[in-house]
């Protein structure tokens, strides 16, 4: 299956982001809401990605394929932009480092981005510092609130030292109100402001209407 990658546009409505089409975030498929692993492919996909690390043997076998289709996926994006050179950030989870639920799921995609993509490096420069829980299970919703709940890890703020004018992406795995990004990118310009910064998303969000 080859998927296209595309720049969210004005027909997609960020509530968080709402000045999202001037800030360059790309996806490349569409989740669809309160609906089953067997609506789509890509429900399937990413409640794969999803299951706690804390999940049985049989769900963590189906969350490293989707790691690995989700970084397979994702390699087509920065081989095609090869003339750029990437500072991929991925997006740190709800619970910080220590927590029993702590899913590095986003950091093991991202490796596998680099290991087949010469334009890319890797830094989790981002940490959670507030457990601000499950986004699905009522966490903080607002950029502000998920500003808040991370901090730039100082050691990697030095290794990559002033800006450059490289291209920083923030890499997440689903679109919905673009708070995340919000968040994320608002630290990246703080700590790097003559870098541009763009999101890149597996899925986006999506409800069917009337539901």
């Amino acid at each position: 299956m080859t998927l296209r990658w595309r720049k969210a546009d004005e027909s997609i409505k960020l509530v968080h982001c709402p000045d999202h089409v001037s800030k360059n975030i790309f996806y490349a498929r569409t989740y669809t809401v309160r609906q089953g692993f067997s609506y789509s492919d890509t429900n399937q996909l990413v409640i794969n990605l999803k299951h706690a690390p804390t999940s049985g043997p049989g769900p963590l076998g189906y969350k490293r394929q989707a790691i690995q289709r989700f970084a397979e996926e994702a390699s087509a994006f920065f081989t095609h932009n090869v003339g750029f050179q990437f500072l991929v950030v991925p997006m740190p989870p709800s619970r910080p480092k220590g927590h029993a639920e702590h899913d590095d799921r986003l950091e093991r995609v991202a490796a596998g981005i680099a290991s087949s993509c010469a334009n890319v490096v890797v830094s989790a420069v981002l940490e959670t510092r507030v457990d601000s829980g499950s986004y699905h299970d009522g966490g903080m919703r607002s950029a502000e609130g998920c500003y808040r709940s991370l901090a730039v890890v100082e050691i990697e703020r030095q290794r990559w030292g002033r800006s450059t004018g490289r291209c920083i992406c923030i890499l997440d795995d689903i679109l919905t109100s673009g708070a995340h990004f919000e968040a994320g990118r608002r630290h990246m310009k703080e700590q790097f402001p003559d870098d541009q910064v763009i999101g890149v998303f597996w899925a986006k969000a999506e409800e069917i209407q009337g539901l």
